[in-house]
């Protein structure tokens, strides 16, 4: 039921940005830019992820409201090999302009907050009109 409505979420983000344009997609290699999105556009972050192993991205829940988070979702490997990764992606959308920095940790969910995470990710996103 709640993967039901985290798809019908995150498809209706994605309808709504559809008249603007294609989703853009930023990966890790993007961690080091400042990337630039337009008000109102839509935008993937697609992590490599293995949950098998126990981690999981997960997003620190900023305090901006420029970027809005329309949920996320874990696209196994197109190799069915036992312990492949997959990709983990974040649907996001542009609401105002600004700037916001987007951190992720890529920790076991079930571990206490305080113990460090095996990896994390920032990246910078600026909004503009």
């Amino acid at each position: 039921m709640f993967r039901f409505l985290l798809i019908t979420l995150v498809s209706a983000l994605l309808c709504a940005c559809a008249s603007k344009n294609t989703p853009l997609e930023f990966t890790e290699v993007d961690m080091q830019s400042d990337n630039v999105v337009s008000v109102g556009q839509c935008f993937k972050v697609i992590l490599t992820s293995n949950p098998s192993t126990g981690f999981t991205w997960e997003l620190v829940q900023p305090d901006s409201d420029v970027l809005s988070l329309g949920g996320s979702d874990y696209v196994a490997p197109d190799k069915k090999l036992a312990g492949a990764p997959g990709k983990q992606v974040f649907y996001f959308r542009a609401e105002r302009v600004g700037e916001q920095t987007l951190n992720f940790e890529c920790r076991r969910s079930w571990e206490e907050r305080k113990l460090k995470a095996l990896q994390a990710i920032s990246m910078k996103f600026k909004v503009e009109n």
